[in-house]
């Protein structure tokens, strides 16, 4: 179990709001070991290669003991439906390469040809079963796309993108049913009216996700409260950040909010900089800020828990 990072969070508070922050970086920029460090539990799945596919959501609840997962039953079935169909091309030929020789998306489709299909479960207990349902719906999605599945999520929750149209933003009533983990909120939080939910979004540099799916990634970003920007500071591709730039300006154009304020910047692995040879921390903070448009009073560069009391400090409110 990770320890909370609660310190930081004390004062702050939101009233009668469901505040959403949601975070995106390069690939392998340490998403989900922040996450999991402010969930305070190993939930979110990760790996060498693209783990995220389906955006997830987190929420954090006093009345809840130990983590859960709720799953809707329109995502299960989706998920079912996509198995069954994969579990029929797990013998095709040239499979290997049609995965891009990804191991462990290849060990999947192995274990699909000779197993029955996961069973998932509308609520999901106990740390490694969570981990092992979110991997295996988020592979599966991944799969279904790389294999080129027709109808491989249910368009009635994901419309189709039209040319020149802005992307679908999704209201709470009709939002697409997303994973949900729901975990003890920490004493230190204060939530006495409202709710906070954290969102986990797929790298922008995934090549692997569908129109459909990059639709969702997109609708995720323009209802979120606030925005947060995870960079690697070592052996960041300038492929990568050029597509986190490219997203970020997407995000701007279709918000109805003027400026950046709800931009936050995490660099991460500063700590690893060679003193004398790389940027000091300032200098580096400097370039990120302006490399993606965000406020320097916004971007942190020490440790990676600042940006947890940065964003809560600031004064909550939510589009109309």
């Amino acid at each position: 179990m990770v320890t909370p990072i609660t310190a930081v969070v004390e004062s702050c508070a939101v009233e009668k709001l469901e505040v959403r922050m949601a975070i995106v970086g390069t690939m392998k920029a340490g998403k989900s070991t922040i996450l999991n460090a402010i969930m305070g539990y190993e939930l979110l799945p990760s790996r060498n290669t693209a783990m995220t596919t389906l955006p997830t959501e987190m929420s954090f609840s006093r009345h809840t003991e130990q983590p859960q997962l709720i799953l809707k039953s329109e995502l299960i079935t989706t998920i079912n439906n996509i198995g069954r169909e994969l579990k029929l091309k797990s013998n095709e030929r040239n499979l290997e390469n049609r995965l891009r020789n990804d191991e462990d998306l290849i060990k999947m489709m192995n274990n699909l040809s000779t197993n029955e299909l996961m069973t998932l479960e509308a609520t999901t207990y106990g740390n490694l079963k969570i981990v092992d349902s979110l991997k295996y719906i988020n592979d599966v999605v991944r799969i279904s796309i790389m294999l080129n599945i027709e109808n491989t999520i249910n368009s009635t929750w994901i419309p189709r993108l039209r040319g020149g149209a802005l992307p679908f933003l999704y209201s709470k009533e009709n939002a697409p049913p997303l994973p949900r983990l729901k975990v003890p909120l920490p004493h230190s939080f204060s939530i006495p009216k409202g709710e906070l939910i954290i969102i986990d979004t797929s790298g922008p540099n995934d090549s692997n996700l569908s129109a459909h799916l990059r639709q969702i990634v997109i609708s995720q970003l323009q209802r979120a409260t606030l925005i947060l920007v995870a960079v690697k500071f070592i052996g960041s591709d300038s492929t990568d950040e050029a597509k986190l730039q490219e997203d970020i300006e997407t995000i701007r154009e279709y918000r109805d909010t003027d400026g950046s304020s709800y931009l936050y910047a995490l660099v991460n692995k500063i700590d690893q900089r060679i003193e004398g040879k790389q940027n000091s921390i300032e200098q580096t903070k400097a370039a990120v800020a302006t490399k993606y448009k965000i406020p320097l009073a916004n971007v942190c560069g020490k440790k990676w828990h600042e940006m947890v009391c940065a964003p809560y400090s600031i004064t909550f409110r939510f589009r109309s």
